[in-house]
């Protein structure tokens, strides 16, 4: 299977090159576009919390909001000279290309498989807790099961 760096090569999506210190999406903003890093670096930040620093080619910016619409849920901000895939449509590229669903699926999968990772410990931490703090049960119990159609 080709990675998605190959994909949108061939395809011959656009690139577009970021300075260090450039904004490539800004948390709140509206966007149907997706960034695709080719190569570079970024931190992503929500709330002006750095989340993760990413420089692995083939990374994906800005699918969430062109999943299910919205406001990006982050700011992506270049710390090096960054070049990216940029797709300013990406509903329609993703309708084009199924083969890069696949590639969203995953990186979705594993984000989510984290995320809940992270909340099963923190439960297993705090169950005994009668706060905010002992409702991570319900907070996991919300996300396994709530499922909005498409």
């Amino acid at each position: 299977m080709k990675s998605t760096v190959e994909i949108c090569a061939a395809s011959g999506i656009p690139e577009r090159s970021y300075p260090a210190g450039e904004t490539v999406i800004e948390e709140g903003q509206a966007s149907s576009s997706l960034y695709i890093l080719k190569e570079g670096s970024v931190e992503v930040c929500k709330q002006e919390v750095e989340l993760a620093t990413i420089s692995n080619p083939g990374a994906w910016f800005g699918e969430i909001s062109v999943l299910i619409g919205g406001q990006a849920m982050a700011t992506v901000k270049t710390t090096s000279d960054s070049v990216f895939y940029v797709i300013e449509d990406g509903k329609t590229l993703l309708l084009e290309h199924p083969e890069l669903n696949y590639h969203i699926a995953v990186l979705l999968a594993t984000r989510l498989k984290s995320v809940t990772s992270y909340l099963v410990d923190i439960q297993q931490q705090f169950a005994s807790n009668d706060d905010h703090l002992g409702m991570v049960d319900e907070v996991l119990e919300s996300l396994i099961h709530h499922q909005k159609a498409p």
